[in-house]
């Protein structure tokens, strides 16, 4: 089997759907939450993120306010729009993992 299409992930994603909630990468740069797991998160912005650098995520919900220490495992190009530009998306790893905000979300 072509080991490229193994999926490597250790974590259950879920995909983000919480109306009314809102994700912030400090220092308030706002960006979509695609997915979220304990050890991390894929998010969607209009700048790019650079791999290898630390970031806070900050997520407000209904179950709560939650700021995630992590680090940026990879950011690409996800969209490109005449009139928006481009979209970017970025995978975060937290550090340390994020169980009590899993637990919360209804994870299991």
């Amino acid at each position: 089997m072509d080991q490229s299409l193994i999926d490597r992930r250790g974590d259950v994603r879920r995909p983000w759907a919480a109306p009314g909630s809102r994700a912030t990468l400090r220092p308030g740069r706002v960006v979509s939450l695609v997915d979220l797991s304990a050890g991390g998160a894929l998010v969607q912005g209009d700048r790019p993120l650079r791999p290898g650098g630390r970031v806070h995520l900050q997520l407000v919900t209904a179950a709560g306010t939650f700021v995630l220490s992590a680090h940026v495992v990879r950011c690409a190009v996800w969209a490109l729009d005449d009139g928006a530009g481009a979209t970017y998306r970025g995978a975060l790893k937290f550090d340390p993992r994020a169980e009590h905000v899993w637990r919360e979300m209804g994870g299991a």
